[in-house]
């Protein structure tokens, strides 16, 4: 349910806020500032992120913690460790380079087949209520890049919730509670892509093939780390801009196919609203005084709605690599929704997902209000 608060008072409230539009409008004339209240640099306009996610001395983890603080000593720091999105440098180079190589053996045909073949497929419990509908957001980027892994269907719910809890314990301000689920996650999820090393499906078997010319000790734990991955960056993005889209069905008289409400979506509220990186070296940047051991935080939503969608996959050296394939899952999930023919008030009501930088609606149904 969408209620009438004050304005957000920084850009991380700005995240869950009901509507935040006039905020980062107003945001985004400031220009490059220190928010004394977050502790942070705010980069709050597309072309000065541009500028701060191109520049090499601004990373994505602080020098002296590579690792969270939480996760150390865990399989899940482990897995964290080698996650081509957590590295910088000669690493990410050579993760990068063969992550795509990979991802591009598959063409963008095969992925909307695949896609819009599990989404009309998908098992619904009836009635479809609104939990249903929050669920098949999740569900789906997961239930489709698990079966180019080569898993099968009756793994699927397990790793959706697996997925979930491992999302949940890498993000930062989690719960302990979901700390120690998500811990217990990461252990299930590396021993079920162990298992799956033997029998890949052909994207498993393309990064197999990719990241063994790395040249990086212990192969197989840099493919498992990133097959991980995959389903990880997919999660809450893939699922944002599907059920962002719902939403904005009802903002329109005309009827609109996925495609333009996704265009919509990307235009006006990306999926991750932010995005951080940490200073290595003193800098200036913009004419602003940068220092060691400082944090930036780039702003990924912007008035500019054009560039804001060239900026809200990433850019520079760490824009993701998977953007097409967001867009495919996402349209092909969209559209299943659209053919049910639910009763549009249902995207009236709804809350957003507790985060940092994920605008995520979750929608509620209405005897729970």
């Amino acid at each position: 349910m969408t209620l009438a608060l004050n304005p957000p008072t920084d850009p991380v409230m700005a995240v869950t806020h009901a509507d935040p539009a006039q905020y980062y409008e107003a945001l985004s004339c400031t220009g490059l500032h220190f928010d004394s209240t977050l502790d942070c640099w705010v980069a709050p306009s597309a072309k000065t992120v541009q500028q701060v996610l191109s520049d090499s001395s601004l990373l994505v983890r602080p020098e002296n913690e590579p690792v969270p603080k939480k996760l150390i000593g865990t399989s899940a720091g482990v897995i964290f460790s080698k996650l081509l999105r957590m590295n910088d440098g000669a690493i990410h180079a050579a993760l990068k380079s063969r992550i795509s190589a990979a991802i591009q053996q598959l063409s963008l045909a095969e992925i909307q087949q695949q896609a819009t073949q599990i989404a009309a497929q998908y098992s619904w419990c009836a009635p479809i209520d609104a939990e249903a509908v929050n669920a098949f957001c999740y569900a789906i980027p997961t239930m489709v890049i698990a079966s180019l892994l080569g898993f099968e269907p009756d793994e699927w719910a397990e790793l959706c919730q697996e997925v979930n809890d491992v999302v949940r314990c890498f993000a930062p301000g989690g719960t302990d509670a979901e700390l120690g689920r998500g811990i217990i996650a990461t252990s299930l999820l590396e021993q079920r892509f162990y298992r799956q090393l033997t029998k890949p499906g052909p994207l498993l078997l393309s990064l197999q093939c990719e990241i063994l010319q790395c040249g990086f000790d212990d192969p197989p734990s840099w493919v498992v780390a990133n097959a991980i991955g995959l389903l990880f960056q997919a999660n809450e993005s893939c699922a944002g801009l599907i059920s962002q889209a719902l939403i904005h069905t009802n903002l329109s008289e005309k009827r609109k196919n996925a495609r333009e409400l996704i265009k919509e979506v990307m235009q006006n509220s990306p999926p991750i609203q932010n995005t951080r990186r940490f200073v290595a070296n003193d800098l200036g940047l913009r004419g602003c005084p940068m220092h060691a051991g400082q944090t930036v935080l780039a702003i990924l939503r912007t008035p500019d709605g054009i560039t804001q969608a060239n900026n809200a996959f990433g850019y520079g050296p760490h824009q993701c690599p998977g953007e097409t394939w967001a867009y495919a899952i996402a349209e092909a999930a969209i559209e299943q929704l659209l053919q049910l023919k639910l009763d549009p008030t249902m995207w009236n009501s709804h809350r957003w997902r507790r985060s940092l930088n994920a605008r995520v609606p979750e929608f509620i149904n209405k005897e729970a209000l």
